[in-house]
Formats: structure tokens, sequence, C-alpha cells
């Protein structure tokens, strides 16, 4: 397939992004927040504009058949996972991926330098390339699904005992503790964890349960999910919806009884999925000293899997809502370098012990 038809061209882009990209090649506008491509090789020029247009042909052909708009606006996590996934669905290699969402990344920093693209940053970041140092770096941020449900609970915990200056933040952290703690054990994708409904995607059962229902259309796979959790987490559930979600509702100026969403901003309106990545990571960076991601949940709750229970491997395709083992296996599946971490700390342990430290 041709170039033109699998990407936009510069032309085909909106006139904002036009503009964009003109300051960006035009020399002297540094002060202005262009220029900053100006001295630029063509062929780093050309891999950007590639890059982008690229991805803007992705969001072109799953939407209307139009640019949804400019960069700042169409280049959300939902949209960039999204091309990602369609990217490794077609067989591409890890350095060529990688290289694509670079390209992307450089373009959104020189065109729209006052955004923060932080995000896009750890999203290329913790790409799977292929390459030792990419199993390492996501290494790092692996953790045990038991460990992360149990942060949830901690914060929940804090949320009920802590005295904040501000006291709507008791909810802000009840809400964020649920969140890590639904995560933990159920690792949704953040675009549908961000966009859970009452009454559409959760919905509680005559029996006081709660059950969670995404229809294949909903999913990136096309899978349907449908599972009704424990008693226990439901009671966490419930006391979230009665107590913190109202309250937090009521910061909001106007009528909110129609609201929805699950989860609430302290301005009472329904969290992004940014917000929710920001707050995730927040939590997690003060806990365990490294920022962990939503996606790397995921990562979590397969390898918990692969060394708790190998058995039931099966069990993993469910939990994440892929159909291809090898897909798990390739992107999630860290059981043999976290065993392999787990080894090496035993051995440190007993080596310390040994002398006396």
């Amino acid at each position: 397939m041709s170039r033109s038809r699998l990407g936009r061209r510069p032309q085909e882009w909106t006139a904002e992004d036009q503009e964009a990209l003109k300051r960006a090649l035009t020399p002297g506008l540094r002060r202005s927040g262009g220029g900053r491509a100006a001295r630029w090789r063509p062929a780093t020029l050309q891999i950007m504009l590639d890059a982008v247009g690229n991805f803007l042909g992705q969001a072109t052909r799953v939407g209307s058949g139009q640019v949804p708009g400019p960069l700042p606006a169409v280049v959300t996590e939902e949209r960039v996972l999204d091309w990602i996934g369609a990217m490794q669905g077609r067989g591409l290699m890890g350095h060529t991926l990688r290289f694509r969402v670079t390209g992307l990344l450089r373009g959104c920093l020189v065109m729209y330098p006052s955004r923060n693209w932080q995000w896009l940053r750890e999203i290329v970041q913790d790409l799977p390339d292929g390459r030792p140092e990419s199993r390492r770096r996501k290494l790092k941020q692996l953790r045990d699904s038991r460990e992360l449900f149990r942060l949830g609970l901690d914060i929940i915990a804090t949320a009920g005992t802590r005295k904040f200056l501000r006291p709507h933040l008791r909810h802000v952290w009840a809400r964020d503790g649920l969140m890590i703690a639904f995560l933990a054990f159920r690792p949704e994708r953040i675009k549908n964890f961000s966009s859970l409904e009452l009454g559409k995607q959760l919905l509680q059962l005559g029996d006081g349960r709660w059950r969670l229902r995404l229809e294949p259309e909903e999913t990136k796979n096309e899978e349907q999910i449908d599972e009704v959790f424990p008693a226990g987490f439901g009671q966490m559930l419930d006391r979230y919806l009665a107590w913190d979600r109202p309250a937090l509702l009521a910061r909001r100026s106007g009528d909110f009884s129609c609201e929805r969403h699950v989860w609430i901003t302290e301005d009472g309106l329904p969290c992004t999925s940014q917000g929710i990545r920001l707050r995730v990571k927040e939590h997690t960076q003060r806990a365990f000293g490294i920022a962990i991601s939503p996606h790397r949940f995921r990562d979590a709750g397969i390898t918990t899997i692969a060394i708790e229970m190998p058995e039931r491997m099966d069990a993993g395709l469910a939990l994440l809502g892929n159909r291809s083992r090898a897909t798990m296996n390739a992107h999630y599946n860290m059981s043999t370098s976290h065993q392999a971490g787990l080894k090496l700390i035993e051995v440190l342990e007993r080596r310390m012990k040994e002398l006396g430290l």
C-alpha cells in the first residue's frame, strides 16, 4: 500500500497543524514557539512528517473519514495506543513501531511546544522493542498484583484517617485507592476504565453484587468482557458510590443528577484517562519509588498468574481481553525476567545476612 493511502500528507492536515508546521520550520521564531525544526536534516523532517501523517491516517480510518482536529485534540492516549495496536496487528517489528511513535512525539514537540507531551514520552519509553534494555525498563515498573491491590486498600484506609487541609481531598484519595484496587483486580485498558458508566458497563445485580460488562464493540480486540465482582470488592465500590462520589459531584456547579460516569474529579467532572494516569503514577511513585502507569497493571496481572498459577495461563487471556497467547507472552508476561530478579534478591539478602548487614 502506498504512503499516500496509509497516511495523510501535510497538505491534508488541518489548517492549524499546517500553520504550526510552518512555524516550526521558520528560522528565528524560537522565542514565540517556532523554528524548532528549522535546522533539521531533510531525512529527519521526512521521518517526522511520515509518522504524523501515519497517525492521522489511522485516526481518519477509524473516524468519519476526515482528520478529526489539530494534533493537540487528536493525539490522545487512547488514540495513540489504538494506533500502536493497529501497527502491531500488521506485524510491524518493535524497532519500527518505536521509530514511528518517536516521530509523532517529535512532531508534537516542535509544532506545539507549549503543550505537555510527557505522557507521550513515557509511552515511547514503555514500548517493547525486542531489546533486553526494553524488558529491563519495564521490569522496574513491575509489581505483583497483590502489592498493587494492597496499595489501593492502604490509600482508602489513609483517606479515612488522615487529616487533610481541604476536606474534599479525603474523597479524592478514597477514589484513587479504589481505582488502583480496581485496576489491580481487573486491569482494563485505560480507555475503557476511564469511560465506565453506572447502568451501562457497571451494573448492580439483584443480590447487590456488581457486574462489569463491556460489549465487543467497546473493546480493542472486540472481545466481550463479562464478570461479576466478589462481594468484598463490591462493598468498597458501594461505599465510594454512596459517600465519596456524591461528595465530589456536589462540587460541580449546575445539575449533575444525570451523571453516570463512575470516576469523578475533585471539580465534579468525569475523570479523563490522562487524569487517572497521573493520579495512579503519583501514588505508585510515592509507594514504590517509581511511577507505574495503569497499562503496567496489565503486565502485573498476567505475570502474577504466570508465576503463581502457570497451569491457568488461559485465564490471562480473559483477564487482558486478548485472543492470542503469543501476544500475551510477547508484550505482557514478564515472569521469566521477574523470577530471575526475585532469585537475585534472595541471593543478595542471604549474602547480606552472612555479612551481618
